[in-house]
């Protein structure tokens, strides 16, 4: 196989890979957003980073929509909930990657560290389940 060869498999294999990255982590920030809206009792949505950090209400977007890579390698995102409507729009700024087989998820301006592994609720296959880990 010539270097050339050999370099485009390996782009191949990449490309691949950050997509199924890319996919997980889209799976990540829909569980999180309807365990939010669940615990809640109350509609969550996503919005970009940037929504979230203003005081501007976002657009709900969908959860490939609202993550964007940053320059710090973590997905960035705001996790966006309207409690009271005459208080608009609560919106947190968010970001979070994954590390192995769970997501380290962090709030904006925050120290703290949220440990996070998906697992499938027995009842349906469709529904999962986020519960903190450490």
């Amino acid at each position: 196989m010539s270097k050339y060869a050999e370099l485009v498999a390996l782009e191949k294999e990449a490309l691949i890979d950050m997509a199924n990255y890319r996919r997980a982590c889209v799976s990540f920030v829909e569980a999180l957003a309807s365990e939010w809206a669940s615990y809640l009792e109350n509609n969550a949505y996503l919005v970009s980073a940037e929504d979230a950090k203003s005081d501007v209400e976002g657009d709900a977007k969908t959860p490939s929509e609202a993550i964007t890579m940053e320059d710090d390698d973590y997905w960035h995102f705001g996790l966006a909930f309207t409690l009271y409507p005459s208080m608009g729009q609560f919106a947190i700024p968010l970001f979070f990657r994954k590390v192995k087989d769970r997501y380290e998820l962090h709030i904006e301006k925050d120290r703290n560290t949220f440990w996070i592994t998906l697992r499938r609720r027995r009842e349906s296959r469709r529904d999962t389940m986020i519960s903190p880990c450490g």
